[in-house]
C-alpha cells in the first residue's frame, strides 16, 4: 500500500512539472495516451484540481496533436476507453454524492 502511495504522490508531483507541460503538445500520440490512461486510474488522482487541470492539458494536447502522424492501435483504442470509464465513474459518483 506504501508503494502505491508514493506513485500517487508522484504522479501529483509530475503533474506541475514545467517540462512535462510543456512538452505535451509536440509528444508522441501513445505518449499522451499512457499518460491520460495512468492520471485517471486513482480516485486520489482524479480529487487532486492540480492533476484535474493535467488532464485537461493531456486532452488538450491529444485533440490538437501537433507532432508526427501515429494510428492508434486496438492496445491505444483500449487505454482511452477505459480512461474514459475512469473519468465517468469519477463524474457518476461525484453527481450521487451531491443527489442523494
Amino acid at each position: 500500500m506504501g508503494n502505491k502511495l508514493q506513485i500517487v504522490e508522484l504522479l501529483q508531483e509530475m503533474a506541475a512539472y514545467e517540462r512535462l507541460l510543456s512538452a505535451l503538445p509536440g509528444m508522441y500520440q501513445k505518449s499522451q495516451v499512457i499518460l491520460l490512461w495512468t492520471y485517471t486510474r486513482d480516485q486520489r488522482l482524479l480529487e487532486d484540481p492540480q492533476c484535474l487541470s493535467f488532464i485537461e492539458k493531456v486532452v488538450d494536447a491529444m485533440l490538437h496533436y501537433e507532432s508526427q502522424i501515429f494510428k492508434m492501435d486496438n492496445f491505444d483504442i483500449l487505454l482511452l476507453v477505459q480512461s474514459i470509464n475512469h473519468l465517468t465513474s469519477q463524474q457518476t459518483q461525484e453527481f450521487a454524492s451531491e443527489n442523494p
